[in-house]
C-alpha cells in the first residue's frame, strides 16, 4: 500500500513542478491583472479636468463597491493635475462604467480625453507619478502625500489587495530614492510657491489684502508661503470649517473669516486665492467691481468663473498658468530625469522579482500541504514512507531548483530562497 501512496505522491510533485514551471514562463499575466485609467494635464486643461474630478463621496462609494469584488484592489487619485484609477483584477471597462455614470452629461469629453495602460507599463507609471516624473511641475512632490491617503482610505473600505498594497510601497519607497539620490527635487518649485512667484510679478502695487478661500492641506501650503514670502500682506482665511483656521491663527499672523461672510470678505480684498475642493463655486452676482481685483484660481474643480475676466478690473488666473510660470526654474531638475529613470525601471524589476517569489511561494506551499496530507493518510507502512520522505525530499527539492535555475528565461535564486524557506520536513 505504501507504494500506492508513494505513486500518487509522485503524481503530486510531477503537478506541482508543472505548475511551477508554468509560472516560470508566464507569470507576467499577473502584471496583465494591473491597470489604470485617467485623465492628466497632459491631454485636458483644469477646465476640463475639473469636470472628470471625483468628489470623497464619489471616491469612498467606488472603494465600496471594489471591496466585493473579493481579491481585488483599487487606489485612486484626484488631484489638481489628474484623476486616475488603478486597479487589480478590475475590469477596465467596469471602472469606465462607474466614471461615466459619475461626471453623467460629459462622457463624449472623458472618452476623448482618457488613457488606458496595463501591466508593467501601468506600474511603472505609478511609480513615475509617485517620484514626481509624471507631475505638472516637475518633481513636485506634493502627490507623495496624496498617495499615501489613498491607499489608507482603500484600506479603510477593504479594497485593496497584497498586490497593490506592495506596488504602492515600493512606489513610495521609490520616489524616496528619488528623492535622496538625484536632483528632481532640487529647489522650491511647489504650485504653492508658484502662486506666491506670481503675485510677486503681478500682484497691484497697491494691493495689501489677501483673502484665501479654503485651508486643505494645499490651502495650508498656500498660507505658509505667503506668510513667509510676502509678510507684508494682511492675510485672511476663510473655510467651511473654521476650527482649522483659528487653530493656525493662535501662532500666525492671520484673520480667520467665518464661511458666512465669505462674499463680504472676497468684496473687501485686493487678492483673492480659491484652493477649494468639492464642487462649489463662488456666484458672480455678490463680487462688486468697484476695485481693481486679481483672482488666482488654484482650486479642481474651478471655483472662480472665468467670466469675471470680462468686469472691469477682474482679472482671473488658473491653475494652469500658475503652474508654467516655473518652467524657467526647472532646468536643474530635467537633467536629473534619466538618473531618476533608471532607480524606476529598476525599482519595477525588483518588484517583479517579488512577485514570481510570491507566486512560486504559494504553489510551493501547496506541494508541502500535499505531502503532509499523504503522509498522514498513510495507515499501512507510514514509517516506510515516512522513511522514503526523510530520505528523498531533499534530493527532490534540489533537482527541482536545479531544473528551474537552468529555465533559459529566468535564474531561479529567488525561488531556491523560497524552497529552503517552505519546504521543510
Amino acid at each position: 500500500m505504501w507504494f500506492d501512496t508513494f505513486m500518487t505522491f509522485t503524481e503530486n510533485l510531477v503537478y506541482t513542478f508543472a505548475r511551477i514551471s508554468v509560472m516560470i514562463t508566464k507569470h507576467m499575466a499577473s502584471f496583465h491583472h494591473f491597470i489604470v485609467i485617467g485623465i492628466s494635464y497632459k491631454k485636458t486643461d483644469s477646465y476640463t479636468r475639473s469636470q472628470f474630478q471625483l468628489s470623497a463621496d464619489a471616491i469612498c462609494d467606488l472603494y465600496q463597491k471594489a471591496a466585493l469584488f473579493g481579491n481585488a484592489g483599487l487606489l485612486v487619485l484626484s488631484t489638481c493635475n489628474r484623476t486616475e484609477l488603478y486597479a487589480y483584477n478590475i475590469s477596465a471597462e467596469w471602472l469606465l462604467e462607474q466614471w461615466q455614470h459619475i461626471v453623467q452629461n460629459n462622457v463624449t469629453v472623458l472618452n476623448e480625453n482618457i488613457y488606458h495602460y496595463a501591466g508593467k507599463v501601468a506600474c511603472s507609471h505609478l511609480l513615475r507619478v509617485a517620484s514626481g516624473l509624471d507631475s505638472q511641475i516637475l518633481g513636485d512632490r506634493e502627490i507623495v502625500d496624496q498617495v499615501k491617503q489613498a491607499l489608507s482610505l482603500s484600506k479603510s473600505f477593504n479594497a485593496t489587495n497584497v498586490f497593490m498594497e506592495r506596488l504602492v510601497n515600493i512606489a513610495l519607497q521609490c520616489s524616496k530614492r528619488v528623492k535622496n539620490e538625484t536632483q528632481l527635487s532640487d529647489g522650491t518649485t511647489s504650485v504653492a510657491y508658484a502662486i506666491v512667484k506670481y503675485l510677486k510679478n503681478n500682484a497691484p502695487n497697491n494691493a495689501t489684502k489677501l483673502l484665501l478661500l479654503g485651508f486643505g492641506s494645499f490651502g495650508k501650503s498656500i498660507a505658509k508661503n505667503i506668510l513667509t514670502y510676502m509678510p507684508h500682506l494682511d492675510l485672511s482665511i476663510c473655510n467651511r470649517t473654521l476650527d482649522k483656521v483659528e487653530d493656525f491663527s493662535q501662532y500666525n499672523s492671520i484673520t480667520p473669516i467665518p464661511w458666512e461672510q465669505r462674499y463680504q470678505s472676497v468684496n473687501d480684498a485686493d487678492i483673492v486665492i480659491g484652493a477649494i475642493g468639492g464642487g462649489y463655486q463662488l456666484n458672480t452676482d455678490n463680487i462688486k467691481t468697484c476695485k481693481q481685483r486679481l483672482f488666482l484660481d488654484a482650486s479642481i474643480p474651478s471655483i472662480i468663473d472665468k467670466g469675471l475676466n470680462k468686469l472691469v478690473g477682474q482679472y482671473v488666473v488658473d491653475v494652469d498658468i500658475i503652474s508654467n510660470i516655473l518652467t524657467e526654474s526647472l532646468q536643474t531638475r530635467v537633467t536629473a530625469v534619466p538618473k531618476a529613470i533608471t532607480i524606476v525601471e529598476a525599482t519595477i524589476q525588483a518588484f517583479e522579482r517579488w512577485l514570481l517569489e510570491y507566486e512560486q511561494m504559494k504553489c510551493i506551499r501547496t506541494f508541502k500541504k500535499y505531502v503532509l496530507s499523504i503522509s498522514s493518510k498513510n495507515a499501512v507502512g507510514s514509517y516506510l514512507f515516512k522513511s522514503q520522505i526523510d530520505s528523498n525530499i531533499n534530493q527532490i527539492a534540489s533537482k527541482l531548483a536545479l531544473k528551474i535555475k537552468n529555465a533559459p528565461a529566468y535564474k531561479g535564486c529567488h525561488l531556491l530562497h523560497a524552497i529552503n524557506e517552505v519546504i521543510i520536513f
